[in-house]
């Protein structure tokens, strides 16, 4: 199996540019949709609006170590 090493500025752009559709499908996954449930919890926008900050923080957290390297 070929296996190819994703550089940091390479998978932080490929997050940036998917960030959205990532998001999306992570909410409806199986395990965050029990753990919600768990909690009698019901995902809104809102949350999703949590996650995506949280995913631009992380990212940025990649640009930043890029741009100090």
């Amino acid at each position: 199996m070929d296996k190819k090493i994703v550089e940091l500025k390479e998978f932080s752009s490929f997050l940036r540019v998917h960030r959205n559709k990532i998001i999306d499908r992570w909410m409806v996954s199986e395990s965050v949709e029990t753990i919600f449930v768990r909690h009698s919890m019901k995902l809104s926008d809102t949350d999703k609006k949590v996650f995506l900050d949280f995913l631009d923080c992380f990212i940025s957290v990649m640009q930043w170590k890029l741009t100090i390297s």
